[in-house]
């Protein structure tokens, strides 16, 4: 049983990593079993979809959402941001570099924080879904009660090319709160 994370972010990662197994026939360390029966509940995670990428508007919205998760924080050392795509993450470094800690989705292994904001570039792994939903997997393992994703395509794409993300996005529904922009 995965006693670091809640039962809602246990949810979540169960269905990436059933959709990885079972949609791909891919399995590896970074996806380990989440067990049923976890009962620490926790807010709901909040899954912002853009379907172009727009850095201007993710680093809006991701300030709302700083802005609004402060509140109840009063120590910025317990909230991180796990990204993969320096673009955006650029400009959150630039303005809250100093008071927020700031982590690449492959250096966080072992790493944990009570909140953690995802910048998810999907398809930065050049048409690789099972290293997109790994990686995925591992930013979002990473919050122990709260996270925040923020998912937009990579490049000049759209998120709706991406057909398994869009089944993806449909079975975490029922476990998380999705925002399309």
């Amino acid at each position: 049983m995965n006693l670091r994370n809640t039962c809602d972010l246990s949810n979540i990662l169960s269905v990436i990593r059933y959709y990885c197994i079972h949609k791909f026939n891919f399995v590896n360390e970074m996806l380990p079993r989440q067990d049923s029966g976890h009962f620490i509940r926790g807010p709901i995670t909040e899954l912002h979809v853009f379907d172009v990428r727009n850095n201007v508007y993710i680093f809006n919205v991701f300030n709302k959402q700083l802005t609004k998760l402060r509140g109840n924080f009063s120590d910025n050392s317990k909230i991180a941001v796990v990204y993969n795509d320096s673009h955006v993450s650029e400009s959150i470094k630039d303005t809250h570099g100093n008071d927020i800690t700031m982590c690449r989705s492959f250096h966080s292994y072992s790493a944990e924080w009570p909140v953690v904001f995802v910048l998810y570039a999907i398809n930065i792994s050049n048409n690789n879904e099972n290293a997109d939903l790994a990686t995925l997997y591992l930013a979002i393992s990473r919050a122990r009660v709260k996270c925040s994703v923020f998912l937009y395509p990579y490049g000049g794409k759209r998120l709706i090319d991406y057909s398994y993300v869009q089944g993806l996005l449909e079975e975490l529904e029922p476990f998380a709160h999705v925002i399309r922009y």
